[in-house]
């Protein structure tokens, strides 16, 4: 797998390595929404840094719907998306503007810092 996924602190953290697709996304969202945790985690920390997000548009805009469904379910969740590539943060752009729209319950921020990410992530709601 191209991501590690860890519960640390009430929240998940994904850590991704190589280049990264829609699928690859999708797969560890599926392990969040299908863990026993979901119900009570604060934050998703998806860290980037180590990866090139080269997923199409069209798919990302297909990930932040998938997650507007998730957050009916669990609100007030934070998103902090780590990236440190021009081409990673044009992806994670575009799926936080779509998830805004679709999602106003989570909270998002997109960071190319890791420690900056985890402190915003660990903020109370």
């Amino acid at each position: 797998m191209k991501a590690d996924l860890s519960y640390k602190q009430g929240g998940f953290v994904a850590e991704f390595h190589g280049d990264i697709d829609d699928a690859d996304v999708t797969l560890v969202n599926d392990r969040i929404y299908a863990s026993p945790d979901f119900d009570e985690h604060n934050y998703q920390l998806f860290d980037f840094s180590d990866a090139s997000l080269v997923a199409d548009p069209k798919s990302m805009k297909m990930v932040a719907a998938i997650d507007s469904a998730a957050a009916i379910t669990r609100e007030g969740v934070r998103v902090a998306t780590v990236v440190t590539d021009p081409d990673s943060l044009a992806m994670a752009k575009l799926y936080v503007d779509h998830s805004l729209n679709m999602n106003p319950s989570w909270l998002f921020e997109i960071f190319d810092d890791r420690s900056e990410a985890e402190a915003w992530a660990l903020e109370p709601a």
